[in-house]
């Protein structure tokens, strides 16, 4: 009992020198010069950027055909940088263009059907031959 404890004086005695860390730091390369990553690569979203544009492209390409068209080729591009597949967007584009099309034709056979009309006017049902050689069917 009257002996004193010693060993925990001794090994406190026994600690080297602390140590100082050196500075944490950074690198922007994906590897750090000894091979070891230095930081974690960037990852994909997990979500699609373009989806919510792609749908509002989609709405807007059936009333408002080229404005639906431009913004669902936005949505589409947007989500194909990101490494997604836009369905709203492409059936967007594909409405989009599809209705611009049947305006433009429909704006041509109105103006085709209005020049016909115009040469009917004042003239009876049948077929008239014009004074410029032409023949129109009058209803």
């Amino acid at each position: 009992m009257g002996k004193k404890n010693t060993d925990a004086s001794d090994a406190v005695e026994n600690v080297p020198d602390a140590v100082e860390p050196e500075p944490l730091t950074l690198s922007v390369s994906a590897a750090a010069p000894d091979g070891v990553p230095s930081a974690a690569p960037a990852l994909a979203p997990d979500f699609d950027p373009g989806r919510m544009l792609g749908i509002v492209g989609l709405i807007l390409a059936i009333p408002l055909n080229v404005v639906g068209l431009i913004i669902s080729i936005i949505a589409a591009q947007k989500s194909k940088k990101a490494g997604f597949s836009n369905t709203p967007a492409m059936v967007g584009i594909v409405i989009g263009i599809s209705a611009t099309m049947l305006v433009i034709v429909g704006l041509i056979l109105a103006a085709s059907g209005l020049s016909v009309a115009g040469a009917c006017d004042g003239l009876p049902p049948g077929i008239h031959k014009m004074d410029d050689g032409k023949t129109v069917s009058c209803y």
